[in-house]
């Protein structure tokens, strides 16, 4: 039989006691109750890394909600305002338009609405008109690159017979 290896464990001596007899203690043991004593401490260290950072995330979330909620409280304050103005425009104008045509109220708020409409319309066709001829530019100047890029790269490109 193979004896183990020992290391003396010095002990506390009480003040004006004689010293005690030193105990062999094997040298694996205590190495290994060190060993759980620092995954354990190890185990929570971790478990306290992951609390913060899962905190710091749960941080980043909520600030993103606030800003979302203050943005949109923020828009819709925006929005109610302006239309508010709009409002108070065109009932402007619809009062100025009836006091033109004789104080007949009725007469200048169609007048008004009729006007209004036209413009809308108006403003809407030819931003439309001005969209698509700007998307198919930009369409055509694409595949005029990819021709060239296939005229330099092959000496011809898709379309050329």
């Amino acid at each position: 039989m193979i004896a183990e290896p020992t290391r003396e464990l010095p002990r506390k001596q009480a003040a004006g006691s004689e010293p005690k007899e030193q105990v062999a203690e094997p040298m694996g043991t205590g190495a290994l109750s060190d060993v759980g004593a620092h995954l354990s401490e190890i185990r929570e260290h971790l478990g306290h890394l992951v609390q913060a950072q899962a905190d710091a995330v749960k941080g980043k979330l909520l600030r993103a909600a606030i800003v979302v909620v203050l943005t949109f409280a923020g828009l819709v304050a925006v929005v109610s305002s302006v239309a508010t103005v709009v409002v108070l425009l065109i009932s402007g104008l619809a009062g100025g338009v009836s006091t033109l045509v004789g104080n007949r109220i009725w007469l200048g708020n169609a007048i008004t609405a009729i006007v209004l409409m036209a413009v809308s319309t108006f403003t809407i066709r030819y931003q439309w008109t001005r969209f698509k001829a700007a998307r198919l530019r930009e369409l055509v100047g694409k595949y005029e690159r990819r021709k060239q890029r296939g005229r330099a790269r092959f000496n011809r490109a898709t379309g050329d017979v």
